[in-house]
Protein backbone atom coordinates (compact mmCIF):
# COMPACT_ATOMS: atom_id res chain seq x y z
CA UNK A 1 0.00 0.00 0.00
CA UNK A 2 1.40 3.27 -1.16
CA UNK A 3 2.00 6.06 1.75
CA UNK A 4 0.30 9.73 0.71
CA UNK A 5 2.25 12.53 0.10
CA UNK A 6 -0.07 13.94 2.64
CA UNK A 7 1.16 12.29 5.78
CA UNK A 8 4.87 11.13 4.40
CA UNK A 9 6.35 14.08 5.70
CA UNK A 10 4.78 13.28 9.15
CA UNK A 11 6.47 10.09 9.52
CA UNK A 12 9.84 11.07 8.09
CA UNK A 13 9.37 13.50 11.64
CA UNK A 14 8.40 10.68 13.42
CA UNK A 15 11.58 8.05 12.06
CA UNK A 16 14.04 11.30 12.57
CA UNK A 17 12.99 13.18 15.09
CA UNK A 18 10.75 11.46 17.79
CA UNK A 19 11.99 9.60 20.09
CA UNK A 20 10.91 6.03 20.55
CA UNK A 21 8.98 6.61 23.73
CA UNK A 22 7.95 9.92 22.12
CA UNK A 23 6.44 7.76 19.63
CA UNK A 24 5.04 5.31 21.83
CA UNK A 25 2.07 7.41 24.04
CA UNK A 26 0.21 4.82 26.43
CA UNK A 27 -3.23 4.85 26.92
CA UNK A 28 -5.01 2.87 29.68
CA UNK A 29 -8.59 0.68 28.42
CA UNK A 30 -11.14 0.87 30.10
CA UNK A 31 -14.40 -1.35 30.60
CA UNK A 32 -16.12 -2.59 27.34
CA UNK A 33 -19.73 -0.85 26.14
CA UNK A 34 -21.42 -1.18 23.13
CA UNK A 35 -19.57 0.64 20.50
CA UNK A 36 -21.28 0.88 16.93
CA UNK A 37 -20.78 3.28 13.94
CA UNK A 38 -22.96 6.84 15.14
CA UNK A 39 -22.21 6.02 18.96
CA UNK A 40 -19.11 6.55 19.14
CA UNK A 41 -18.78 8.87 22.69
CA UNK A 42 -17.32 5.29 24.00
CA UNK A 43 -14.52 4.72 21.66
CA UNK A 44 -12.03 4.97 24.34
CA UNK A 45 -12.89 1.35 25.27
CA UNK A 46 -10.64 -0.31 22.67
CA UNK A 47 -7.57 1.90 23.17
CA UNK A 48 -4.44 -0.26 23.69
CA UNK A 49 -2.57 -0.05 26.63
CA UNK A 50 0.24 1.35 24.34
CA UNK A 51 0.43 2.21 20.63
CA UNK A 52 1.87 4.01 17.98
CA UNK A 53 4.77 3.49 14.91
CA UNK A 54 7.93 1.99 15.48
CA UNK A 55 10.44 3.89 13.29
CA UNK A 56 12.12 1.01 10.44
CA UNK A 57 13.63 2.42 7.98
CA UNK A 58 15.23 6.23 7.12
CA UNK A 59 12.55 6.89 4.13
CA UNK A 60 9.83 7.12 7.31
CA UNK A 61 8.71 3.80 6.61
CA UNK A 62 7.20 2.61 10.30
CA UNK A 63 5.37 -0.57 11.62
CA UNK A 64 2.37 0.19 13.52
CA UNK A 65 2.02 -1.89 16.59
CA UNK A 66 -0.86 -1.90 19.79
CA UNK A 67 0.08 -3.64 22.61
CA UNK A 68 -2.73 -4.82 25.30
CA UNK A 69 -1.21 -5.63 28.70
CA UNK A 70 -2.76 -8.96 30.22
CA UNK A 71 -6.40 -9.09 31.92
CA UNK A 72 -5.13 -11.08 34.63
CA UNK A 73 -1.92 -10.42 36.77
CA UNK A 74 -0.53 -9.79 40.07
CA UNK A 75 1.95 -11.43 42.94
CA UNK A 76 0.37 -14.52 41.92
CA UNK A 77 1.07 -14.41 38.27
CA UNK A 78 3.79 -12.39 38.51
CA UNK A 79 5.22 -10.55 35.14
CA UNK A 80 3.11 -11.79 32.28
CA UNK A 81 4.81 -13.20 29.19
CA UNK A 82 4.50 -11.04 25.47
CA UNK A 83 2.71 -12.66 23.00
CA UNK A 84 3.40 -11.31 19.84
CA UNK A 85 1.00 -11.89 16.70
CA UNK A 86 2.08 -12.00 12.95
CA UNK A 87 -0.82 -12.45 10.29
CA UNK A 88 -0.25 -13.99 6.73
CA UNK A 89 -0.87 -12.95 3.26
CA UNK A 90 1.80 -11.77 2.75
CA UNK A 91 0.75 -8.33 3.19
CA UNK A 92 -2.28 -9.13 5.90
CA UNK A 93 -2.34 -7.41 8.87
CA UNK A 94 -2.33 -8.27 12.49
CA UNK A 95 -4.76 -5.86 13.55
CA UNK A 96 -6.83 -7.68 11.71
CA UNK A 97 -6.40 -10.94 13.95
CA UNK A 98 -6.92 -8.46 16.83
CA UNK A 99 -10.09 -7.69 15.81
CA UNK A 100 -11.39 -10.78 13.92
CA UNK A 101 -10.13 -13.90 16.25
CA UNK A 102 -7.73 -13.30 19.63
CA UNK A 103 -7.18 -9.41 20.88
CA UNK A 104 -9.71 -8.68 23.73
CA UNK A 105 -12.79 -7.90 21.80
CA UNK A 106 -14.15 -8.69 18.43
CA UNK A 107 -15.96 -6.22 15.68
CA UNK A 108 -19.29 -7.54 14.29
CA UNK A 109 -20.94 -7.43 10.90
CA UNK A 110 -22.93 -4.69 12.51
CA UNK A 111 -19.85 -2.87 13.49
CA UNK A 112 -20.87 -3.52 16.97
CA UNK A 113 -17.70 -4.47 19.19
CA UNK A 114 -17.88 -7.59 21.54
CA UNK A 115 -15.58 -9.01 24.83
CA UNK A 116 -13.91 -11.83 23.45
CA UNK A 117 -13.87 -14.16 26.13
CA UNK A 118 -10.96 -16.60 23.73
CA UNK A 119 -9.02 -13.76 23.84
CA UNK A 120 -5.25 -14.86 23.85
CA UNK A 121 -4.28 -11.42 26.37
CA UNK A 122 -6.28 -12.98 29.17
CA UNK A 123 -2.96 -14.49 30.74
CA UNK A 124 -0.60 -12.33 28.21
CA UNK A 125 0.27 -9.76 26.92
CA UNK A 126 -0.68 -9.33 23.52
CA UNK A 127 1.26 -7.45 20.97
CA UNK A 128 0.13 -6.49 17.00
CA UNK A 129 1.87 -5.13 14.58
CA UNK A 130 1.03 -4.33 11.19
CA UNK A 131 3.94 -5.55 9.05
CA UNK A 132 5.25 -5.49 6.25
CA UNK A 133 5.35 -1.75 6.37
CA UNK A 134 2.65 -1.31 3.75
CA UNK A 135 0.08 -3.71 5.46
CA UNK A 136 -3.13 -2.51 7.68
CA UNK A 137 -2.29 0.91 9.63
CA UNK A 138 1.71 0.75 8.78
CA UNK A 139 2.50 3.43 6.02
CA UNK A 140 5.34 2.49 3.09
CA UNK A 141 6.52 6.31 2.14
CA UNK A 142 8.30 5.31 -0.95
CA UNK A 143 5.23 3.39 -2.03
CA UNK A 144 6.57 0.01 -3.54
CA UNK A 145 10.18 0.49 -3.21
CA UNK A 146 9.56 0.67 0.76
CA UNK A 147 8.30 -2.71 0.75
CA UNK A 148 10.43 -6.13 1.65
CA UNK A 149 10.59 -8.34 -1.30
CA UNK A 150 11.76 -11.53 0.60
CA UNK A 151 12.05 -12.72 4.58
CA UNK A 152 14.85 -11.29 5.29
CA UNK A 153 13.44 -7.69 4.40
CA UNK A 154 10.78 -8.31 6.26
CA UNK A 155 12.68 -9.52 9.06
CA UNK A 156 15.30 -7.13 9.36
CA UNK A 157 12.37 -4.59 10.03
CA UNK A 158 10.59 -6.15 12.20
CA UNK A 159 13.40 -6.56 14.39
CA UNK A 160 14.13 -2.99 14.04
CA UNK A 161 10.73 -2.62 14.99
CA UNK A 162 10.87 -4.95 18.32
CA UNK A 163 14.07 -3.49 18.81
CA UNK A 164 12.17 -0.09 19.30
CA UNK A 165 9.46 -1.30 21.09
CA UNK A 166 11.71 -2.38 23.68
CA UNK A 167 13.68 0.64 23.75
CA UNK A 168 10.49 2.77 24.11
CA UNK A 169 8.77 0.26 26.54
CA UNK A 170 11.85 -0.60 28.74
CA UNK A 171 9.83 -2.30 31.65
CA UNK A 172 8.78 -5.21 29.53
CA UNK A 173 11.89 -6.01 28.00
CA UNK A 174 12.25 -8.77 30.73
CA UNK A 175 9.42 -10.29 29.90
CA UNK A 176 9.56 -13.62 28.30
CA UNK A 177 8.33 -13.16 24.43
CA UNK A 178 6.52 -15.64 21.92
CA UNK A 179 6.05 -15.30 18.59
CA UNK A 180 3.09 -16.39 17.35
CA UNK A 181 1.41 -16.53 13.59
CA UNK A 182 -1.16 -18.14 11.34
CA UNK A 183 -0.78 -18.70 7.34
CA UNK A 184 1.65 -16.65 5.73
CA UNK A 185 3.35 -16.62 8.80
CA UNK A 186 4.81 -20.08 8.67
CA UNK A 187 7.47 -18.26 6.78
CA UNK A 188 7.56 -14.95 9.05
CA UNK A 189 7.70 -16.28 12.34
CA UNK A 190 10.58 -18.76 11.25
CA UNK A 191 12.31 -16.02 9.53
CA UNK A 192 12.24 -13.34 12.56
CA UNK A 193 12.88 -16.18 15.36
CA UNK A 194 16.31 -17.06 13.14
CA UNK A 195 16.79 -13.39 12.58
CA UNK A 196 16.85 -13.04 16.78
CA UNK A 197 19.14 -15.71 17.29
CA UNK A 198 21.69 -14.35 14.85
CA UNK A 199 21.70 -11.24 16.15
CA UNK A 200 22.09 -12.69 19.79
CA UNK A 201 25.27 -14.77 18.21
CA UNK A 202 26.86 -12.36 16.33
CA UNK A 203 26.83 -10.22 19.48
CA UNK A 204 28.15 -12.94 21.18
CA UNK A 205 30.60 -13.86 18.61
CA UNK A 206 31.87 -10.59 18.19
CA UNK A 207 35.42 -9.69 20.14
CA UNK A 208 34.15 -5.93 21.29
CA UNK A 209 30.95 -7.97 23.58
CA UNK A 210 31.55 -8.18 27.11
CA UNK A 211 28.17 -8.98 28.11
CA UNK A 212 25.60 -11.62 27.51
CA UNK A 213 22.92 -10.62 25.65
CA UNK A 214 18.89 -10.99 26.13
CA UNK A 215 18.37 -13.10 23.53
CA UNK A 216 20.84 -15.93 24.38
CA UNK A 217 20.44 -18.73 26.65
CA UNK A 218 21.91 -19.13 29.88
CA UNK A 219 23.26 -22.45 28.41
CA UNK A 220 24.88 -21.61 25.21
CA UNK A 221 23.29 -23.64 22.51
CA UNK A 222 25.37 -25.08 19.55
CA UNK A 223 26.39 -22.79 16.90
CA UNK A 224 23.89 -21.99 14.23
CA UNK A 225 24.04 -24.05 11.21
CA UNK A 226 22.24 -21.65 8.64
CA UNK A 227 23.73 -18.30 8.78
CA UNK A 228 22.62 -15.32 6.82
CA UNK A 229 23.84 -12.07 5.99
CA UNK A 230 22.42 -9.57 8.60
CA UNK A 231 23.82 -6.15 8.45
CA UNK A 232 26.98 -5.18 9.85
CA UNK A 233 25.57 -2.82 12.64
CA UNK A 234 22.85 -5.31 14.38
CA UNK A 235 22.87 -4.54 17.72
CA UNK A 236 21.55 -7.44 20.34
CA UNK A 237 18.75 -7.96 21.05
CA UNK A 238 16.79 -6.16 24.12
CA UNK A 239 14.36 -9.01 24.65
CA UNK A 240 14.19 -13.15 25.52
CA UNK A 241 12.58 -15.07 22.99
CA UNK A 242 11.21 -18.25 24.65
CA UNK A 243 9.06 -19.65 21.86
CA UNK A 244 7.20 -19.61 18.68
CA UNK A 245 3.63 -21.09 17.32
CA UNK A 246 2.61 -21.49 14.43
CA UNK A 247 -1.12 -22.08 13.63
CA UNK A 248 -2.40 -23.94 9.84
CA UNK A 249 1.34 -22.13 8.54
CA UNK A 250 2.59 -22.24 4.87
CA UNK A 251 6.36 -22.99 5.32
CA UNK A 252 7.62 -25.35 3.17
CA UNK A 253 5.48 -24.59 -0.21
CA UNK A 254 6.84 -27.56 -2.57
CA UNK A 255 6.03 -29.68 0.03
CA UNK A 256 2.83 -28.80 0.63
CA UNK A 257 1.29 -27.95 -2.87
CA UNK A 258 1.61 -31.52 -3.22
CA UNK A 259 -0.85 -32.62 -0.86
CA UNK A 260 -3.44 -30.75 -1.96
CA UNK A 261 -4.73 -33.20 -4.44
CA UNK A 262 -5.20 -36.25 -1.76
CA UNK A 263 -6.44 -33.49 0.66
CA UNK A 264 -9.20 -32.66 -1.30
CA UNK A 265 -10.01 -36.11 -2.56
CA UNK A 266 -9.88 -37.56 1.36
CA UNK A 267 -12.33 -35.17 2.16
CA UNK A 268 -14.59 -36.66 -0.38
CA UNK A 269 -14.63 -33.05 -2.74
CA UNK A 270 -13.05 -34.88 -5.97
CA UNK A 271 -13.57 -37.71 -7.84
CA UNK A 272 -10.73 -39.80 -8.88
CA UNK A 273 -10.22 -37.99 -12.47
CA UNK A 274 -10.02 -34.59 -10.71
CA UNK A 275 -7.58 -35.88 -8.09
CA UNK A 276 -5.82 -36.75 -10.67
CA UNK A 277 -6.12 -33.73 -12.56
CA UNK A 278 -5.38 -31.47 -9.26
CA UNK A 279 -2.21 -33.62 -8.42
CA UNK A 280 -0.64 -32.71 -12.46
CA UNK A 281 -1.28 -29.34 -11.77
CA UNK A 282 0.34 -29.28 -8.38
CA UNK A 283 3.26 -31.25 -10.07
CA UNK A 284 3.66 -28.44 -12.50
CA UNK A 285 4.10 -26.07 -9.48
CA UNK A 286 6.74 -28.00 -8.35
CA UNK A 287 8.74 -28.25 -11.45
CA UNK A 288 8.53 -24.48 -11.74
CA UNK A 289 10.18 -24.70 -7.76
CA UNK A 290 12.29 -26.71 -8.71
CA UNK A 291 13.74 -24.77 -11.53
CA UNK A 292 13.94 -21.84 -9.33
CA UNK A 293 11.25 -19.98 -11.29
CA UNK A 294 9.20 -18.30 -8.28
CA UNK A 295 7.43 -15.82 -9.49
CA UNK A 296 5.82 -18.37 -11.90
CA UNK A 297 5.77 -21.06 -9.11
CA UNK A 298 3.20 -18.81 -7.36
CA UNK A 299 0.73 -17.98 -9.80
CA UNK A 300 0.71 -21.22 -11.39
CA UNK A 301 -0.31 -22.31 -7.28
CA UNK A 302 -2.84 -19.34 -7.59
CA UNK A 303 -4.46 -21.25 -10.30
CA UNK A 304 -4.37 -24.45 -8.80
CA UNK A 305 -6.09 -22.69 -5.80
CA UNK A 306 -8.71 -21.26 -7.67
CA UNK A 307 -9.60 -24.06 -9.79
CA UNK A 308 -9.63 -26.48 -6.47
CA UNK A 309 -12.26 -24.07 -4.95
CA UNK A 310 -14.09 -24.13 -8.42
CA UNK A 311 -14.40 -27.23 -8.84
CA UNK A 312 -15.46 -27.95 -5.47
CA UNK A 313 -18.42 -25.48 -5.23
CA UNK A 314 -16.10 -24.67 -1.54
CA UNK A 315 -16.29 -21.28 -0.63
CA UNK A 316 -12.74 -21.26 0.47
CA UNK A 317 -10.24 -23.74 0.51
CA UNK A 318 -9.95 -22.45 4.54
CA UNK A 319 -12.47 -24.01 5.71
CA UNK A 320 -14.45 -26.97 3.84
CA UNK A 321 -17.57 -26.16 5.69
CA UNK A 322 -17.80 -22.36 4.68
CA UNK A 323 -19.56 -21.27 2.09
CA UNK A 324 -17.80 -17.86 2.02
CA UNK A 325 -14.43 -16.71 3.20
CA UNK A 326 -13.93 -15.60 6.73
CA UNK A 327 -15.40 -12.18 7.19
CA UNK A 328 -17.52 -11.39 4.61
CA UNK A 329 -18.53 -8.34 4.95
CA UNK A 330 -15.31 -6.43 5.39
CA UNK A 331 -16.36 -5.36 9.27
CA UNK A 332 -13.12 -5.53 10.74
CA UNK A 333 -11.65 -3.32 7.43
CA UNK A 334 -14.66 -0.92 7.90
CA UNK A 335 -14.59 -0.90 11.11
CA UNK A 336 -11.22 0.38 11.56
CA UNK A 337 -11.80 2.69 8.64
CA UNK A 338 -14.00 5.01 11.23
CA UNK A 339 -12.15 8.40 12.02
CA UNK A 340 -12.55 7.62 15.72
CA UNK A 341 -11.35 4.01 16.04
CA UNK A 342 -8.05 5.27 14.36
CA UNK A 343 -7.74 8.31 16.89
CA UNK A 344 -8.52 5.92 20.19
CA UNK A 345 -5.73 3.47 18.42
CA UNK A 346 -3.62 6.30 17.56
CA UNK A 347 -3.23 5.35 13.95
CA UNK A 348 -2.45 7.72 10.98
CA UNK A 349 -5.59 9.68 10.03
CA UNK A 350 -4.80 9.66 6.30
CA UNK A 351 -4.32 6.05 6.12
CA UNK A 352 -7.02 4.06 3.83
CA UNK A 353 -6.74 0.69 6.57
CA UNK A 354 -7.33 -2.62 4.10
CA UNK A 355 -7.01 -5.71 6.15
CA UNK A 356 -4.38 -7.48 3.10
CA UNK A 357 -2.64 -5.31 1.04
CA UNK A 358 -2.33 -6.25 -2.78
CA UNK A 359 0.99 -3.66 -3.29
CA UNK A 360 2.61 -6.09 -0.18
CA UNK A 361 1.36 -8.89 -1.85
CA UNK A 362 2.64 -8.20 -5.04
CA UNK A 363 5.76 -7.03 -3.78
CA UNK A 364 6.39 -10.35 -2.09
CA UNK A 365 5.15 -12.37 -4.83
CA UNK A 366 8.47 -14.27 -5.77
CA UNK A 367 9.56 -14.98 -2.22
CA UNK A 368 6.43 -16.23 -1.36
CA UNK A 369 7.02 -20.07 -3.10
CA UNK A 370 10.89 -20.27 -1.10
CA UNK A 371 10.64 -22.47 1.57
CA UNK A 372 11.72 -21.77 5.35
CA UNK A 373 11.71 -24.98 6.82
CA UNK A 374 15.56 -25.17 6.51
CA UNK A 375 15.60 -22.40 9.88
CA UNK A 376 13.63 -24.68 12.03
CA UNK A 377 16.40 -26.97 13.34
CA UNK A 378 18.78 -24.07 14.69
CA UNK A 379 15.02 -23.01 16.09
CA UNK A 380 14.47 -25.94 17.51
CA UNK A 381 17.86 -26.39 19.12
CA UNK A 382 17.05 -23.48 21.19
CA UNK A 383 13.25 -22.77 21.80
CA UNK A 384 9.60 -25.10 22.02
CA UNK A 385 8.08 -24.82 18.75
CA UNK A 386 4.06 -25.60 18.57
CA UNK A 387 2.72 -26.06 15.19
CA UNK A 388 -0.87 -26.31 14.79
CA UNK A 389 -3.87 -26.99 12.46
CA UNK A 390 -7.57 -26.41 12.51
CA UNK A 391 -9.15 -29.83 11.29
CA UNK A 392 -11.01 -28.46 7.97
CA UNK A 393 -8.19 -26.81 6.32
CA UNK A 394 -7.53 -28.50 3.58
CA UNK A 395 -4.90 -25.38 2.03
CA UNK A 396 -2.29 -25.53 4.96
CA UNK A 397 -3.84 -27.93 7.10
CA UNK A 398 -2.61 -30.87 9.38
CA UNK A 399 -1.86 -32.85 6.00
CA UNK A 400 -0.38 -29.98 4.38
CA UNK A 401 1.83 -29.08 7.27
CA UNK A 402 2.77 -33.20 8.30
CA UNK A 403 4.01 -33.65 4.44
CA UNK A 404 7.19 -31.18 5.94
CA UNK A 405 7.44 -32.09 9.44
CA UNK A 406 7.72 -36.15 8.55
CA UNK A 407 11.09 -35.10 6.75
CA UNK A 408 12.24 -32.79 8.64
CA UNK A 409 15.84 -33.37 9.58
CA UNK A 410 16.72 -32.73 13.67
CA UNK A 411 17.91 -34.04 16.47
CA UNK A 412 14.40 -35.13 17.80
CA UNK A 413 13.24 -36.20 14.58
CA UNK A 414 13.32 -39.99 15.50
CA UNK A 415 11.59 -39.52 19.03
CA UNK A 416 9.07 -37.03 17.19
CA UNK A 417 8.28 -39.79 14.68
CA UNK A 418 7.41 -42.66 17.00
CA UNK A 419 4.96 -40.69 19.12
CA UNK A 420 1.63 -41.61 19.06
CA UNK A 421 0.41 -38.61 20.32
CA UNK A 422 -3.42 -38.41 22.39
CA UNK A 423 -6.48 -36.77 22.09
CA UNK A 424 -6.16 -33.55 24.65
CA UNK A 425 -9.32 -32.08 26.38
CA UNK A 426 -11.19 -28.83 26.79
CA UNK A 427 -11.29 -27.76 29.89
CA UNK A 428 -14.45 -25.86 31.68
CA UNK A 429 -16.53 -26.93 28.54
CA UNK A 430 -19.35 -25.23 29.85
CA UNK A 431 -17.74 -21.76 29.61
CA UNK A 432 -16.84 -21.62 26.03
CA UNK A 433 -16.34 -25.22 24.83
CA UNK A 434 -16.65 -25.47 21.14
CA UNK A 435 -18.74 -22.36 20.83
CA UNK A 436 -16.46 -20.88 18.35
CA UNK A 437 -18.13 -18.18 16.89
CA UNK A 438 -21.77 -17.21 15.62
CA UNK A 439 -21.15 -18.59 11.97
CA UNK A 440 -20.17 -22.33 13.58
CA UNK A 441 -23.22 -21.93 16.01
CA UNK A 442 -25.49 -21.33 12.76
CA UNK A 443 -23.56 -24.14 11.23
CA UNK A 444 -25.02 -26.42 14.35
CA UNK A 445 -21.42 -27.41 14.90
CA UNK A 446 -21.36 -25.86 18.26
CA UNK A 447 -21.29 -28.46 20.61
CA UNK A 448 -20.85 -31.40 19.06
CA UNK A 449 -17.90 -33.69 19.84
CA UNK A 450 -17.17 -36.84 22.45
CA UNK A 451 -16.53 -35.42 26.35
CA UNK A 452 -15.91 -37.39 29.13
CA UNK A 453 -16.29 -36.08 32.99
CA UNK A 454 -13.76 -36.13 35.58
CA UNK A 455 -15.64 -35.94 39.19
CA UNK A 456 -16.75 -32.16 39.00
CA UNK A 457 -14.75 -31.23 35.48
CA UNK A 458 -16.94 -31.52 32.03
CA UNK A 459 -14.65 -31.59 29.35
CA UNK A 460 -14.82 -32.22 25.61
CA UNK A 461 -12.46 -33.91 23.05
CA UNK A 462 -10.80 -31.01 21.86
CA UNK A 463 -8.20 -32.95 18.96
CA UNK A 464 -5.13 -34.20 19.05
CA UNK A 465 -1.77 -33.80 20.37
CA UNK A 466 1.55 -35.30 19.51
CA UNK A 467 4.94 -33.39 21.29
CA UNK A 468 8.54 -34.58 21.63
CA UNK A 469 11.95 -32.58 22.50
CA UNK A 470 10.77 -29.05 22.28
CA UNK A 471 8.55 -29.98 19.19
CA UNK A 472 4.24 -30.28 19.70
CA UNK A 473 2.03 -30.56 16.64
CA UNK A 474 -1.49 -29.86 18.05
CA UNK A 475 -5.18 -30.65 15.59
CA UNK A 476 -7.71 -28.27 16.61
CA UNK A 477 -11.18 -30.30 16.42
CA UNK A 478 -14.58 -28.05 14.37
CA UNK A 479 -11.53 -25.52 12.95
CA UNK A 480 -10.83 -24.16 10.16
CA UNK A 481 -7.51 -21.91 9.21
CA UNK A 482 -8.77 -19.54 11.19
CA UNK A 483 -8.72 -21.63 14.61
CA UNK A 484 -8.54 -18.85 17.04
CA UNK A 485 -11.97 -17.43 15.51
CA UNK A 486 -13.56 -20.78 14.78
CA UNK A 487 -12.44 -22.56 18.24
CA UNK A 488 -11.62 -19.43 20.60
CA UNK A 489 -11.98 -21.67 23.61
CA UNK A 490 -9.69 -24.75 22.54
CA UNK A 491 -7.17 -21.75 21.16
CA UNK A 492 -7.01 -19.98 23.77
CA UNK A 493 -6.32 -23.01 26.39
CA UNK A 494 -4.05 -24.85 23.77
CA UNK A 495 -1.63 -21.22 23.64
CA UNK A 496 -2.04 -20.92 27.68
CA UNK A 497 -1.01 -24.29 28.71
CA UNK A 498 2.19 -24.70 26.26
CA UNK A 499 3.30 -21.36 26.98
CA UNK A 500 3.19 -22.33 31.04
CA UNK A 501 4.82 -25.69 30.03
CA UNK A 502 7.50 -23.78 27.53
CA UNK A 503 8.30 -21.27 30.66
CA UNK A 504 8.53 -24.71 33.38
CA UNK A 505 11.19 -25.83 31.01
Amino acid sequence: MAARESFAPLLLLLATVLSAAAVCRAARYGALVDVRQGHLESVSAIKPTYSGYLPVDPDGSAIYYAYYEAQQRGEDVGEPPIVLWLQGGPGCASTFGGFYELGPWSVTPDLSVVRNEGTWNRLFGLLLVDQPVGTGFSPATRGSASIPVDEMGMAAHLYAALQGFFTGHAGLAGRPLFITGESYAGKYVPSIAHYIFQAAEDATLDSTANRPTAGVAAEAPPPLLRKRALPPDTAPPLFRLAGVAIGNGLTDPRAQTQTLAAAAYYAGLLPPALRDEVAGRAAAVVALIDEGKWTEAHDTREELRRFITNVTGLGTMFDTRRTEEYDPTKSVDRFLNLPEVKEALRALPNITYVSCSDAVRAAMGADVMRSVKHLLPDILARIPVLLYQGQYDILDGVASVTSWLSNLEWPGAKEFGAAKGELWYLRHAGRLAGAGTAEASARGEGGRGRGRSDGDATTQVAGWVRSASRLTHAVVYRAGHMVPRDQPAAAQQLLEDWVARALDG
